[in-house]
């Protein structure tokens, strides 16, 4: 399972809908965790990450300042990235222990 693939799953939105054109906050917000899990687990460049989002680079970059603005002020959308990043790594962590 892909990153975005989890991010989709773990908030039960559709992949049209995280690449999509929507705005509404809770998207939006979603849309900016994923952007900021990818750039924390992944060499990606903020074009590259863009691309997987079906978003300009900028507003990768945006996102991800965002959110690790979010972070720092204990914020509850700064939190929830935090606990995805979490999720997202102990997922890859059991995956390659079950490789071994």
């Amino acid at each position: 399972m892909t990153i975005f693939e989890m991010i989709a799953a773990r908030y039960s939105i559709s992949a049209e809908h995280l690449r999509g054109e929507r705005r509404h906050q809770k998207i939006a917000d979603i849309r900016m965790i994923g952007y900021w899990c990818y750039r924390e687990l992944t060499e990606l460049s903020f074009p590259q990450i863009g691309r997987v989002f079906n978003r300009d680079h900028s507003t990768v970059l945006h996102g991800c300042k965002r959110v690790d603005k979010l972070i720092r002020d204990g914020q509850p959308v700064g939190i929830e990235a935090q606990q995805t990043l979490h999720i997202i790594e102990n997922h890859y962590h059991n995956q390659i222990e079950l490789e071994l």
